[in-house]
C-alpha cells in the first residue's frame, strides 16, 4: 500500500512540474510567405491557460523586403521605355484602347491637317513582329462606302527608306516602291483586307506590276476605327527598320476621298521606326522628283551642248544631274535614241581600266543611261539602264530617274545604289559624261569630285 501511495505521489508531482513549466513556442517557418495567414491549430501546450512567460525564441526582426514578390510589370530591372504590354497584345478588333499601353516613342501618330478630316481623320502605326495600323475614319467616308457598296483602301510603302522610285500625287517624294489595293468596307460593313503587293515602277504614278508576294493581313473595324496588321515575312528585299508609309481611301469608282499623311501641299510619307531600333538617318541630299532646286549649291561642269553635269552622293546612293540642248538637230534623242555615258576613273590609273566602250575610252566603271522616252512632241523620262556597261559584279538595273523639258532643253536626274557598283574610294575621283546626238561636240566633260 505504501509503495502504491508513494508511486501516486511521485506521479502527481511530475505532472504538476510539467504543467507549470512554460512550453517552448515553435520557431516560425522562414520558407513561408510573411503574409501567410497564421495557423488556427491549437497549441501543443496541454494547458488551456495563457502563459505570461515570453516565447523561448524571439520574433524575427522587421524586414525591408516586400511581403509579396513584385509582379512582372513592377520588376525594377525592367528597361525604361519598354511598353507595359507586349506588341502581340494589340487585338485586331477596331478597339483603340490597347494602343495606349505601347511605348509612344515607337508609335507613329498621324494627324490630318484638317482637324475634322474629310475621310481619314487620324492614324497610328506600330512596327514590331508585324506592322500594325489604326485609322480613324469619318462618318462621311463610311456613308460613302455604304452608298457605293465598298470603300477602297490603298497602302503606299517606301520599303527601303531611300529616295527614288514611283510617286503618288498625294506626297512630294518620288520614293514609293510598293502599294496594296483592297477594300476597307463591303456592303456597308468593315471587311477582311487582302491584296497582292504591287511594285511601282520608278518614275511612274501607278504603272504597277505584281511583285509575286502577297502579305498576310488581318483587319477589323468598329464604329469609326479601323485596325489592320501586316505580316512582312519575306517582304521583297526586306522591310528596313525605318520605312515610309501612307494611306488613302477611294470610292467605288477609284476617286480618292482622302489620304494620310495630309499636311496640305507639303505632305510627305509618315516615317515608321521598328520597336527597339534607332531611326535611320533621313536619306538623300537629292530627291529624284524632276525638280532641281536641291542641285543649286552643288558644283558641276558644262560643255557646248551639255548645259550642266553634276554628281553627289549619300551613304546609300550616287546622284547625277544632266542638262542638255534638245533644239534643232539635237531633238533626235527622244524615243530611246539618246543616251548618256558616265565613266568613272577611280584610282587615277588608266592602265588598269576594264570598262570600255571603245579603245579610246576606258574606265574603272562605266554606266549607260537611256532616259529619253516619248517623242519630241510629247517627251517623257524613264529609268532605263541601257546596255549597262560595267565591271563584273556590278548592276545598273536599279537606276531611278526623273526629268523635265523647257526652253533650255532636257533636264534629268538619276540615282543608282552604291551597293550595285564597285566600291567608290573616299577621295577625289574623275567622272566623265558624254553621249550620242552631239551631247558634247568638243569631247568629254570631266568632273572632279568626291562621292
Amino acid at each position: 500500500m505504501k509503495k502504491s501511495f508513494l508511486f501516486l505521489m511521485l506521479a502527481a508531482m511530475v505532472a504538476f512540474v510539467l504543467a507549470c513549466t512554460p512550453k517552448e513556442q515553435p520557431k516560425p517557418d522562414s520558407s513561408k510567405d510573411a503574409t501567410e495567414t497564421p495557423s488556427q491549430e491549437p497549441s501543443a501546450n496541454p494547458s488551456d491557460e495563457p502563459s505570461d512567460e515570453p516565447s523561448a525564441e524571439p520574433s524575427d526582426e522587421p524586414s525591408d523586403e516586400p511581403s509579396v514578390e513584385p509582379t512582372e510589370s513592377e520588376d525594377p530591372s525592367s528597361e525604361p521605355g519598354e511598353p507595359s504590354v507586349e506588341p502581340e497584345g494589340i487585338s485586331i478588333d477596331g478597339d483603340p484602347s490597347d494602343w495606349d499601353a505601347l511605348d509612344p516613342e515607337y508609335v507613329t501618330s498621324i494627324v490630318h491637317a484638317d482637324a475634322e478630316g474629310i475621310g481619314l481623320k487620324s492614324g497610328k502605326v506600330f512596327y514590331d513582329d508585324k506592322v500594325y495600323v489604326l485609322l480613324e475614319v469619318s462618318d462621311e467616308a463610311l456613308a460613302k462606302g455604304v452608298a457605293d457598296g465598298k470603300l477602297r483602301f490603298h497602302i503606299f510603302i517606301n520599303s527601303d527608306y531611300s529616295f527614288g522610285g514611283g510617286y503618288n500625287s498625294h506626297w512630294k517624294e518620288l520614293n514609293i516602291n510598293y502599294a496594296t489595293e483592297g477594300k476597307m468596307t463591303s456592303g456597308g460593313a468593315y471587311c477582311d483586307y487582302s491584296s497582292k503587293l504591287y511594285a511601282i515602277e520608278p518614275g511612274t504614278a501607278w504603272a504597277t506590276s505584281d511583285s509575286g508576294y502577297s502579305p498576310v493581313f488581318s483587319a477589323a473595324g468598329d464604329g469609326n476605327y479601323y485596325e489592320l496588321s501586316m505580316d512582312y515575312t519575306d517582304f521583297p528585299g526586306g522591310l528596313a527598320t525605318t520605312f515610309g508609309i501612307g494611306f488613302d481611301i477611294a470610292d467605288g469608282g477609284y476617286t480618292t476621298i482622302d489620304y494620310l499623311p495630309n499636311d496640305g501641299e507639303a505632305s510627305h510619307l509618315a516615317t515608321v521606326v521598328k520597336y527597339g531600333t534607332e531611326p535611320l538617318e533621313a536619306p538623300g541630299p537629292i530627291t529624284i522628283d524632276g525638280e532641281f532646286e536641291d542641285w543649286a549649291d552643288i558644283e558641276g561642269v558644262s560643255g557646248s551642248n551639255l548645259g550642266a553635269f553634276k554628281a553627289t552622293s549619300d551613304a546609300n546612293n550616287l546622284y547625277f544631274y544632266c542638262h542638255r540642248t534638245t533644239g534643232g538637230r539635237y531633238s533626235a534623242i527622244w524615243g530611246g535614241e539618246g543616251y548618256v555615258y558616265v565613266g568613272f576613273e577611280l584610282d587615277d590609273d588608266p592602265s588598269n581600266n576594264t570598262a570600255k566602250l571603245w579603245a579610246a575610252n576606258s574606265y574603272d566603271l562605266l554606266i549607260l543611261v537611256k532616259p529619253y522616252g516619248g517623242t519630241s512632241e510629247s517627251p517623257s523620262f524613264k529609268a532605263a539602264p541601257g546596255d549597262g556597261i560595267a565591271p563584273d559584279g556590278c548592276s545598273v538595273s536599279n537606276i531611278k530617274c526623273a526629268g523635265v523639258t523647257d526652253e533650255e532643253g532636257a533636264k534629268f536626274e538619276f540615282s543608282i545604289p552604291r551597293a550595285d557598283l564597285v566600291n567608290i574610294p573616299a577621295s577625289e575621283i574623275v567622272i566623265t559624261a558624254w553621249g550620242n546626238k552631239d551631247l558634247c561636240s568638243e569631247g568629254d566633260v570631266s568632273l572632279h569630285c568626291t562621292l
